[in-house]
């Protein structure tokens, strides 16, 4: 878990990329996209902070975009709702990146913890990388790990590897 100075840190950094990016699409004019440049701030908003500055940061760089659009472009389009369709497009674009990658985010998660269970529930020499029978219980998987969440992980040695680490160093 972030601290929040760590946190205020990364909404300093998006922000910080917004203006770049802003600042770019201002100096390139309407004939170079730079597009892409604003899904940076987004990805790294939502991967590091969290979806909901993730949402707020999409509002905010299609009301940036429009911004530029309008004022410094000065680009004019033949029905006042088309400006604001074109900025909803955009909005749905920025939403679906910050939701794949949030939800890409918690998948990543979820898995590490699955394996860091399967790993305390399945004790695996870390020296032959066996599994004793002994430490396998006869059950359901899913029980098995359920059973374990609350076992911190734990490796050790199998019997065999133990008996020829004890050969290879003398006790004091």
């Amino acid at each position: 878990m972030k601290t929040p100075a760590q946190n205020i840190v990364i909404v300093s950094l998006t922000l910080l990329l917004l203006a770049l990016a802003t600042w770019l699409d201002v100096v390139t004019g309407s004939e170079i996209n730079v597009q892409p440049l604003f899904v940076l701030p987004l990805i790294v908003g939502a991967w590091f902070v969290g979806l909901r500055w993730g949402l707020w940061l999409s509002v905010i760089t299609m009301l940036v975009r429009r911004g530029v659009d309008h004022w410094w472009e000065q680009h004019f389009y033949s029905k006042k709702w088309i400006f604001w369709e074109v900025g909803l497009a955009n909005l749905a674009l920025y939403v679906l990146i910050v939701f794949s990658f949030h939800t890409c985010k918690r998948g990543r998660r979820a898995d590490r913890e699955r394996i860091e269970r399967l790993e305390s529930a399945l004790r695996v020499c870390p020296s032959c990388n066996r599994v004793p029978p002994a430490t396998l219980p006869a059950q359901n998987l899913d029980e098995l790990l359920r059973a374990q969440d609350s076992i911190p992980p734990e490796r050790r040695l199998c019997p065999e590897c133990a008996g020829a680490r004890q050969e290879r160093e003398p006790s004091i």
